[in-house]
């Protein structure tokens, strides 16, 4: 993440001050902090730009930092200028997000001819989260429809429970239809629960992926 600023430094009415002075900066609770050259020249008010940047590990909070100059009068030493510029930054986690690799619209599955027996078919799914995922696990619904229709859906766990962010990573659900279900097609849902860091606890993350299967 990166937090553009500007600031305006006054370098101060003697004549003898050298312009062109560079920026150091200074800044705690480990963010990292990185100046541009003055882009002026006049005599009194001169222009800084710098980037505030926090690692994918920093913790949420209220960051404080200072900018200031050091520069020299007639070929003295170069030292510190009064005075500096406080700021504050504040960082905030992101939100977790799902991404399904298929988008736009229901997912259409293959069409699943009933049986004497139960048939039970695996499909699979494919989806990103835009940060590190815990305690990971799948979960789904179908429509009320097909559950009238003894029509099941069996979400398979997810191996090693856990999902780097911005990975690929694959899932897989089992539907079930008895015998006894009339042909129709049918709706269905299924989405990610987790937990980021930070979470107190496992949930439902955003975005659901819906799809339809038709029985004959």
């Amino acid at each position: 993440m990166l937090l553009p600023f500007t600031v305006s430094v006054r370098s101060g009415p003697p004549a003898g001050v050298e312009f062109g002075l560079r920026l150091v900066i200074t800044a705690g609770g480990g963010m990292t902090l990185k100046g541009t050259a003055f882009d002026g020249r006049a005599p009194w008010l001169n222009t800084v730009t710098f980037t505030v940047s926090a690692a994918p590990t920093a913790t949420s909070g209220a960051y404080s930092g200072a900018v200031y100059v050091l520069g020299s009068y007639n070929g003295a030493p170069v030292a510190r200028i009064w005075h500096q510029e406080g700021f504050v930054v504040n960082v905030v986690a992101p939100s977790p997000l799902v991404t399904w690799t298929a988008s736009g619209g229901p997912v259409s599955y293959p069409t699943i001819v009933r049986g004497a027996t139960t048939v039970s078919v695996t499909e699979t799914a494919t989806f990103n989260s835009n940060v590190a995922l815990s305690n990971v696990t799948l979960a789904g619904s179908l429509s009320s429809n097909a559950a009238a229709q003894g029509i099941t859906l069996t979400p398979v766990a997810i191996p090693g429970g856990s999902v780097a962010a911005g990975a690929t990573t694959q899932v897989s659900f089992v539907l079930s239809v008895p015998p006894t279900a009339t042909p129709g097609v049918h709706q269905g849902y299924i989405w990610i629960v987790g937990q980021a860091a930070g979470a107190e606890a496992p949930k439902e993350l955003p975005h659901r992926l819906t799809f339809v299967f038709a029985v004959n």
